[in-house]
């Protein structure tokens, strides 16, 4: 028979509600160089905090936010005006902001020149070669069903052949070739 000891701690265990995760050591991202700080790295910069915030549930915490991005960005945001409606202690408001700052407008028409003359570098593997492709066509503002098609494109026209000469053949016998098969055909090869 359980004592009373081990029966409030089975009744604390079937209390209902969210399960509770482990204590974990969650570092924050990276203070931000503002040298030579691309579009990219904020984004990516912005995907982690986001990430840590959810974590910690410090998301609501714009301090924090603040002191993580380091003193730059610090200077970026008291610099920043907000108007009326726009409050200066949201961090959802202060990342807009700053994703204003880092963003600004998309170039279309430079963003698809740049994703259309991407071959693949000679010390990149094919993984990485795809993965850039994504990434620059999220930036080209593709419909959803030539986006997939456009990099297959970039695939067979932008892939080192070096020793693999069949596999363009191969991809070009495929009459609708996905952007997985076009994967699976090269790097079977």
């Amino acid at each position: 028979m359980a004592d009373d000891g081990d029966h409030v701690a089975a009744s604390a265990n079937n209390q209902a509600g969210p399960p509770r995760l482990p204590h974990l050591r969650v570092n924050p991202p990276q203070t931000l160089i503002m040298m030579d700080l691309k579009e990219e790295d904020w984004k990516l910069w912005k995907q982690e905090w986001k990430n840590y915030a959810k974590i910690t549930q410090l998301d609501k915490h714009r301090p924090l936010l603040l002191h993580g991005a380091g003193g730059n960005i610090l200077r970026m945001y008291n610099a920043f005006e907000f108007t009326t409606g726009e409050s200066d202690t949201n961090p959802q408001t202060v990342l807009e902001k700053l994703d204003d700052y880092f963003t600004g407008e998309i170039n279309e028409t430079m963003e698809r020149f740049n994703f259309n003359k991407r071959n693949q570098a000679m010390d990149e593997n094919v993984d990485s070669y795809v993965t850039c492709l994504r990434t620059l066509a999220k930036a080209c503002n593709f419909c959803d069903t030539c986006g997939d098609s456009l990099i297959c494109d970039r695939i067979i026209m932008g892939i080192r052949y070096e020793g693999y000469e069949n596999s363009q053949t191969d991809l070009l016998k495929v009459g609708k070739l996905t952007r997985k098969e076009c994967i699976n055909i090269r790097c079977s090869a």
